[in-house]
């Protein structure tokens, strides 16, 4: 996409133009309710998805926050979070192949100071055993910003 004019020597980003219904990204589920389906998403759509991701009543990012979004990015674009925490200012830490380990969630979050994380309750089960298991603590600056939960039915035992 980044490209010249042609014959141009400038260091001038030219803009495309492009239909806001064009694809902006293609993920594909993981399967759990059959075959892995692609889903396409527009331009349209995620600045959308951006935009509301930052509202109040939302997940309400802003400049102050450390996101870690525990979720990859074939799963709804990681929740928007890539494109909401540049456009809000708020810092990004990626747990990259270690999202699901409980240790290491436990030391990205107390390292990092971490406000808000997403994740689905598995992420969210094993870090919690890391913590019941060592003994160990986390730290949120904020407690009523801490994480969100993907959805998932959980037994009684765990809630």
């Amino acid at each position: 996409m980044l490209r010249r004019s042609r014959g141009s020597t400038s260091d001038v980003f030219e803009w495309p133009e492009l239909d806001e219904q064009a694809a902006c990204s293609l993920c594909y589920t993981s399967g759990t309710t059959g075959n892995p389906k692609g889903v396409l998403y527009s331009h349209r759509s995620t600045v959308l998805h951006t935009y509301a991701t930052l509202i109040p009543d939302a997940m309400n990012i802003s400049s102050g926050d450390v996101m870690l979004p525990i979720v990859p990015m074939f799963h709804v674009n990681a929740w928007g979070n890539p494109y909401a925490c540049p456009v809000a200012g708020a810092k990004m830490v990626m747990p990259g192949n270690k999202m699901g380990d409980g240790p290491t969630l436990a030391a990205l979050i107390n390292e990092e100071g971490v406000t808000m994380s997403a994740g689905v309750p598995t992420v969210w089960l094993n870090l919690l055993a890391h913590l019941r298991d060592s003994g160990e603590r986390v730290g949120v600056a904020d407690p009523r910003r801490g994480g969100w939960l993907g959805v998932s039915a959980l037994g009684h035992g765990r809630v």
